[in-house]
């Protein structure tokens, strides 16, 4: 769903640095000349990247020049590629993927030299799903491929996380039968033949393990006890559908969002969501979480899930708090209609009804539920403009929906382009939905963050918005913050 807001304010700092200077970034390390005599190694952070042709990256931050008794210098290296036909490398260590193939990058200084494997080839994705400084794409050969602010692990030296700014896909793991990947805050979770698997930080038992650390978990690992046909990850908490319908969370709780009628502050192990609804699908937001029963009615709880039938003080489960009513069980949405599908990525929720009507509830500051009504609305709102929707998605401050023939019309917030009309609007937003140019028909959208992706109909990934991280994959410049009209994933076959 979405990956740490301390993380991308880092990302976006790294990236400014990497914005300044000549081409398309300098070093924020400051180069001072070092005799031969004063070098004792230069060390990567990484050592194998698997990635696709028009990806960049930098390795400026992810090499260290030191002295014989191992203190870092502040010098920079000298680099080169073995293989200029498959990938570059700049003075600045910006390396420019060029073909498919593999190559080494070689930082050397003095008589001391460290190596980087890269491995391109080209991927088709089956699927994508957007984080808040993250994309990430299902291969149809069962790899993770993302982009942006990406979280790799060393595999000869067993270290890391290194945050690995990447504009253009590289491989972050290999899981088996993938069907779904979901991003929260600081970890990620898979779906694969029923089995929950999931990796990186667990300080808040994310990860189902039933235990909590402050170590990052390189490795997707099934969530032991737990089969289930859906899985979405919120914030800092995930959940799972069961195939008869019980929905079983675990992680972050305090605002009970794991639904087990209490606010314990986390859950490492799946917890069954109480109330012995059947649902038919299951959503998370950033502190709350929503599902669909069989006969459509929708069902929200935890932080601020609006919509609930009757005044929150009426329902014991809720607690009145300024962001909307707080709930540790579902309640039902309180809109009289049945919903065929539901979506929710950060503090506000959509349905989609009879007619391809949208419905919107929950915080409504740029006008994301689709109208422009109070900055939050805690009922459902029908979406203006009376185009007939397909699906419905959201993301942090805008919402899009799929109309007739796979056309996207998005509403919100534009300033990151990331409405997809051709314009970076800061402050702007829109109540009505607009048509995203291009004329592109989609078979799926997918939204997060200030992004969205789809996939066309003839097979390939586009993404449009906010660039700051390289979020939209589309190997360009880190000078290029923003994509105001959708672009195609690089390195697809």
């Amino acid at each position: 769903m979405m990956w740490s807001p301390d993380l991308r304010k880092r990302m976006r700092l790294i990236a400014l640095a990497f914005a300044v200077g000549l081409g398309h970034g300098c070093s924020s390390t400051t180069t001072t000349d070092a005799g031969p005599d004063s070098i004792g190694a230069v060390v990567f952070s990484l050592h194998i990247i698997q990635t696709v042709p028009g990806a960049l990256f930098s390795f400026t931050q992810l090499v260290e020049v030191r002295d014989p008794l191992g203190a870092s210098r502040n010098v920079r290296p000298d680099w080169s590629s073995t293989s200029s036909s498959v990938a570059t490398v700049d003075s600045f260590g910006f390396i420019r993927v060029l073909a498919s193939g593999t190559t080494r990058i070689i930082a050397r200084k003095g008589n001391h030299a460290d190596t980087l494997l890269i491995q391109a080839a080209r991927v088709t994705f089956s699927d994508v799903t957007v984080g808040s400084a993250l994309t990430c794409g299902l291969t149809t050969v069962s790899d993770v491929f993302c982009w942006g602010a990406v979280p790799l692990y060393d595999s000869l030296t067993g270290k890391g996380p290194f945050f690995l700014s990447a504009r253009g896909p590289v491989k972050l793991a290999h899981v088996a039968g993938v069907q779904r990947v979901t991003i929260g805050f600081e970890h990620l979770c898979a779906l694969a033949n029923q089995a929950a698997l999931c990796w990186g930080g667990n300080r808040l038992g994310m990860l189902g393990l039933g235990t909590s650390d402050t170590l990052f978990h390189p490795t997707p690992t099934t969530v032991p006890g737990l089969a289930v046909s859906a899985l979405e990850a919120g914030s800092f908490f995930t959940c799972g559908r069961e195939s008869g319908g019980g929905v079983r969370c675990w992680g972050y709780n305090s605002n009970g969002e794991i639904g087990d009628s209490s606010y314990e502050t986390f859950r490492p192990q799946p917890v069954s969501v109480r109330g012995g609804i059947q649902f038919a699908t299951v959503t998370t937001g950033q502190t709350h979480a929503c599902g669909l029963d069989g006969g459509g009615i929708a069902y929200c709880w935890g932080n601020g899930v609006g919509g609930i039938t009757g005044p929150a003080s009426s329902t014991p489960a809720c607690l009145q708090v300024s962001s909307g009513p707080k709930c540790t069980i579902p309640v039902p949405v309180d809109t009289g209609l049945p919903f065929s599908a539901i979506d929710t990525w950060a503090n506000h929720t959509c349905g989609l009804a009879a007619g391809g009507a949208g419905w919107c509830w929950g915080v409504n500051g740029s006008w994301q539920l689709g109208s422009q009504t109070a900055d939050y609305s805690g009922q459902p709102v029908l979406v203006s403009g009376n185009v007939p929707f397909t699906s419905i998605v959201t993301a942090a401050s805008h919402s899009c929906g799929l109309a007739a023939a796979g056309a996207a019309w998005c509403w919100g917030d534009n300033s990151a382009g990331q409405i997809g009309n051709g314009q970076v609007q800061f402050g702007a937003r829109y109540s009505t939905p607009v048509a995203v140019v291009g004329g592109y028909s989609f078979s799926f959208l997918r939204g997060g963050g200030n992004v969205t992706c789809g996939k066309v109909v003839a097979g390939r990934v586009y993404c449009w918005g906010d660039n700051f991280n390289g979020e939209v994959g589309d190997g360009s410049d880190f000078t290029v913050r923003e994509r105001p009209l959708p672009v195609e994933v690089v390195g697809q076959q």
